[in-house]
């Protein structure tokens, strides 16, 4: 049974068929869709940035056609209730089945990550619902417009009690480890670049000019890290570990 197939018969497969093998599965695909051998890794982030600046800036669009049924509320849902399992004192609402001892207060502002993070969507319903500030990174210029455009009815940003900063960028030139507050935000409407970071502005709460906003201690990665080859992947997970805010002893999450 030849396994450098991108496509094995589950007929036929037995477990004596398994030997080590080295496939990519996501840039293997690629490389057929583009009809190269993808050593040009720059011509890869642009094939996929050209894919989704053809989809709609809608729910509809980023969930693939499935916007207008039950998967965006029950995905929010159990994305919530996976994160309060993880970090239980961003939970807010006092049991109903048992008493539970009170959490500490916390003492300072909670900060997420949420990246190839589209118009929004996770930013909306999963993270302002349970934290206090959110740093949304997407590479594509209509997607993150729409974000900004839905932005000031998100939960918190209109009392500014939370904040979320809009980040324009692709995840192979992101360093979530690094501060991007001085980067100013030289856009141009209608194109996405492949190689630069652009800070676009920050709506809702605005910290004193002398607190500098440091690390992460929620980094949230949904159906995106596909776009990046393994030694980029390595690349980026390492950045997001040296990005996790390490308070106490507390193992802080990041989410894939």
């Amino acid at each position: 049974m030849d396994l450098q197939s991108p496509i094995a018969t589950a007929r036929n497969f037995k477990f004596t068929d398994v030997r080590p093998v080295s496939f990519n599965w996501p840039c293997t695909i690629l490389k057929m869709a583009l009809g190269h051998d993808g050593d040009n890794e720059d011509q890869n982030v642009r094939a996929g940035l050209d894919y989704w600046e053809a989809i709609p800036a809608s729910i509809d669009g980023v969930l693939g056609g499935f916007g207008n049924g039950p998967l965006p509320r029950v995905d929010a849902l159990g994305s919530r209730q996976f994160l309060l399992g993880l970090m239980p004192s961003l939970c807010t609402v006092p049991s109903a089945l048992r008493r539970l001892e009170p959490w500490p207060p916390l003492t300072r502002r909670v900060r997420a990550l949420d990246v190839g993070a589209g118009i929004g969507r996770v930013t909306q319903t999963v993270l302002l619902p349970l934290v206090h500030d959110v740093v949304l990174l997407e590479p594509i210029s209509k997607f993150i417009a729409e974000a900004q455009r839905l932005a000031p009815s998100w939960r918190g940003i209109a009392d500014a009690s939370k904040s979320v900063t809009f980040i324009q960028g692709t995840l192979q030139t992101y360093d979530p480890s690094t501060s991007y507050a001085t980067i100013p935000a030289t856009r141009v409407p209608g194109v996405t670049s492949a190689s630069s970071i652009q800070v676009l502005g920050r709506v809702g709460y605005i910290p004193p000019e002398q607190q500098e906003e440091l690390g992460f201690d929620v980094i949230w990665c949904q159906w995106c890290l596909g776009h990046l080859s393994d030694p980029d992947l390595v690349v980026f997970l390492r950045q997001c570990k040296a990005s996790l805010r390490q308070e106490g002893k507390t193992a802080l999450p990041i989410c894939i």
